[in-house]
């Protein structure tokens, strides 16, 4: 199930993203900015992933994509995180969706590409919700509808 995060599960959040090795390890991550949905096994209450976020206009920043070790692979937490997260950014009225790759995560940077997304080779991740966005673009985020 995915949903907004509670206080609880904001430690749980820190050490799932410790143990996917992500986040910088010099920052103490006691209070996150942002937003912040969580994808929790309803069945063992399980935190799978999350993604934190900043929703804005024209664009939603997204600050971080966090699934954890055992989950990864088939790509289904992200597609639902991701999901969720185009459903809260358009309805804030949002054209797009931004963050930022390490160039180190080639196979990552290949899906992105291949669901339409915008990569500026080194950092950053532009993936368009409006109309006009090109057709692999709207042809994923419309597949991550149903």
């Amino acid at each position: 199930m995915i949903r907004w995060l509670n206080a609880q599960e904001l430690e749980p959040a820190v050490r799932l993203m410790q143990a996917a090795k992500m986040g910088c390890s010099w920052y103490g991550y006691g209070r996150m900015d942002g937003l912040t949905l969580v994808d929790v096994d309803d069945a063992t209450g399980e935190l799978r992933g999350y993604v934190r976020f900043d929703l804005g206009r024209p664009e939603t920043h997204v600050r971080q994509l966090v699934v954890a070790p055992a989950h990864q692979g088939d790509g289904l937490v992200a597609k639902g995180l991701l999901a969720k997260l185009i459903q809260v950014a358009e309805a804030h009225g949002a054209q797009g969706i931004e963050g930022f790759l390490r160039e180190d995560q080639a196979a990552l940077l290949e899906q992105i590409e291949r669901v339409g997304a915008y990569v500026d080779r080194g950092v950053r991740v532009r993936w368009p919700l409006t109309p006009t966005a090109n057709a692999k673009a709207k042809e994923w985020r419309e597949a991550l509808r149903a």
